[in-house]
C-alpha cells in the first residue's frame, strides 16, 4: 500500500505501537476502507481510542460489531463486508475479545456449527493475546507485543 492509498483509508495503518500511550492498538490486519458510516459504527462499538485504531484490523472491528453493534450497524456491515471476512473473524476469535454467546450465535448464523453440536473456543485462543496482565507495566506490555509480532 502506498502513501496515496492511505488517504482512501482515512488513517495511516503504519502507526507504531511504541508511540501510542493508550490502550494497545490492534495490529494491522486487512485494514478496512474508512467510510463515514463505518467510522460512526467504529466510534460506537470501540471506546478504547479513535475509530481508526479499530478500522486497522477487520477482525477486531467485526468482533466489536458482533458484540456491541445494534441492528442497523449489523445490517449495514453485513451488506458492506464479505461473508468470508466474517468467517475469518470467527476463525480468529479468542476469549476476551468476542463473547462466547456472540461466537456461538454468529457461528450458527454462518452455518459453521450445528445447533446440536458442542461449541468450544478455538485451540489457538490465547496465541496473540494483547490484553495486559494484572499490574503489568507499559514497558512489559510493549516488550510482550514486540515478541509476539516477531514470532508471527
Amino acid at each position: 500500500m502506498t502513501i496515496a492509498n492511505y488517504d482512501s483509508l482515512g488513517y495511516d495503518p503504519r502507526v507504531e505501537l511504541d508511540h501510542w500511550l493508550g490502550t494497545p492498538i490492534p495490529p494491522v490486519h486487512n485494514p478496512l476502507e474508512s467510510t463515514p458510516r463505518r467510522w460512526a459504527i467504529a466510534g460506537r462499538v470501540w471506546w478504547n481510542g479513535p475509530p481508526w485504531t479499530i478500522l486497522r484490523n477487520s477482525s477486531y472491528f467485526l468482533w466489536h460489531v458482533m458484540d456491541y453493534g445494534d441492528t442497523e450497524d449489523i445490517r449495514h456491515i453485513l451488506k458492506s463486508i464479505s461473508e468470508q471476512a466474517w468467517i475469518l473473524a470467527l476463525n480468529e476469535a479468542r476469549p476476551g475479545l468476542l463473547s462466547k454467546g456472540s461466537y456461538v450465535f454468529w457461528s450458527l448464523a454462518f452455518d459453521r456449527i450445528r445447533i446440536d453440536e458442542p461449541c468450544d473456543w478455538p485451540d489457538s485462543a490465547h496465541r496473540l493475546d494483547y490484553r495486559p496482565l494484572r499490574n503489568e507495566s507499559r514497558e512489559r506490555i510493549r516488550e510482550r507485543q514486540r515478541r509476539i509480532r516477531d514470532e508471527a
